[in-house]
């Protein structure tokens, strides 16, 4: 699911990390699923990767993730 560049622009990558594991994902897991290494979600969560001006693909993978968690708790 593709959510849009224009939402996407304004996302923060630590509040998306924060939400993910709000809703049950590890770190590890975030990262198995979006590409990037634990450490560097590691980095996210803790505000020292992606504060100043995110990559867009980092937003972009976070947020596609946060949509479909959100997915898949809704069908279960």
């Amino acid at each position: 699911m593709n959510i849009g560049r224009p939402i996407i622009a304004s996302m923060n990558p630590r509040d998306l990390v924060t939400e993910l594991i709000g809703l049950g994902l590890t770190q590890t897991e975030i990262g198995e699923r979006t590409g990037f290494a634990q450490g560097t979600i590691s980095d996210v969560a803790n505000g020292k990767v992606g504060h100043a001006r995110p990559s867009y693909e980092m937003v972009t993978k976070l947020a596609n993730l946060l949509a479909e968690v959100k997915q898949e708790k809704a069908a279960a």
